[in-house]
């Protein structure tokens, strides 16, 4: 682990701000400049801080990594979307959270620079959707929890998704215009009822309302979250709220539109994915699929709930550091 780096202090890790498509980016950025790139991508309710045991390990290992907070997140600017602006909704979609990665690489590295992807959750969605949208970027790509799925023939509204996946009810919540304030109102408690370990009460995706969520929720032990970490998250999501993060569960139909055309539907370069085997929402029989969808893919699976990065740490950099070893990043053969 770098001596400089210290996973309970974010000040301690190189921060930088870019002008990335059209708004203001904030990214993390260590690592020697003439390293292999890995970026990290992070999902709901997250931010960069969520890879901070993971930059240090492969910062050690020989890497460059960039970590961004997405566009609606931490100091990232969160463009506000009134209800029904399908073409402001729409820079929140997959495709343009595509093109924000592609031009941060363009801007940090140098233009046509590649990279290895990996991500957690939405972060996850976006880098299987960067291979499609951008495929002459991606080396190889790394996933946690989120399965690849080609994109669909037709469109499945919200409800649709919820009858055949009935634990993403919460998604029908997220998506009313009306749940930004609802978890504005108590951002520590909707993020103490989020980060949840394996065993503990599932929180915020459990519920349709804040008044649902327990009113002075303890901090998950399994998260090993200390209070300085988690004064952070609360800061954080203070600046711009939950607008921008929520936003991104309101893409689907602009996620259908963008997907239309001549995109490929299977994965051929090196894939990682790692399932946690307790996550309520994304259970590992979801990617029961990925061997017939992506050819050169290595599958683990850790005894976590959704949020590996905090509550297996250490278990998840082996996996990752043994796949890139394995696929011989870095290497001619990528």
């Amino acid at each position: 682990m770098s001596s400089k780096m210290n996973p309970m202090d974010p000040a301690s890790y190189n921060h930088k701000h870019a002008r990335v498509n059209g708004i203001n980016y904030h990214y993390v950025d260590e690592g020697g400049h003439n390293d292999q790139v890995i970026v990290l991508a992070h999902g709901f309710p997250d931010l960069w801080y969520g890879w901070r045991y993971q930059i240090p390990y492969l910062v050690k290992l020989g890497y460059r990594v960039i970590v961004p907070d997405f566009r609606g997140y931490g100091q990232t600017d969160a463009p506000h979307i009134e209800p029904g602006d399908k073409e402001g909704i729409r820079t929140y979609g997959l495709k343009n959270i595509c093109k924000d990665m592609a031009q941060l690489l363009d801007v940090a590295v140098g233009p046509n620079s590649r990279a290895i992807f990996i991500g957690h959750d939405w972060g996850a969605m976006s880098v299987w959707r960067m291979c499609l949208h951008y495929p002459e970027r991606v080396q190889a790509v790394g996933a946690i929890c989120v399965p690849f799925n080609p994109p669909n023939n037709e469109y499945v509204t919200p409800e649709q998704l919820v009858k055949a996946w009935p634990q993403w009810k919460y998604q029908l919540w997220f998506i009313k215009s009306t749940t930004d304030q609802e978890l504005n109102s108590d951002i520590p408690r909707a993020l103490a009822c989020t980060f949840r370990g394996a065993g503990e009460n599932t929180g915020l995706i459990a519920a349709s309302s804040i008044n649902q969520l327990p009113t002075n929720p303890d901090r998950s032990p399994k998260m090993k979250l200390s209070e300085k970490e988690f004064e952070y998250y609360c800061k954080q999501f203070a600046r711009t709220g939950f607008h921008g993060p929520l936003n991104w569960y309101r893409t689907r139909r602009v996620n259908f539109e963008d997907e239309q055309g001549d995109l490929a539907r299977r994965i051929t370069i090196p894939a990682l994915m790692v399932l946690a085997e307790e996550d309520a929402a994304l259970p590992p029989v979801m990617a029961r699929n990925m061997p017939a969808l992506v050819s050169k893919l290595t599958m683990k699976e850790l005894k976590t709930a959704h949020f590996v990065m905090m509550e297996k740490p250490n278990e998840l950099n082996v996996i990752i550091g043994d796949w890139l070893k394995a696929i011989g990043a870095g290497a001619s053969k990528l």
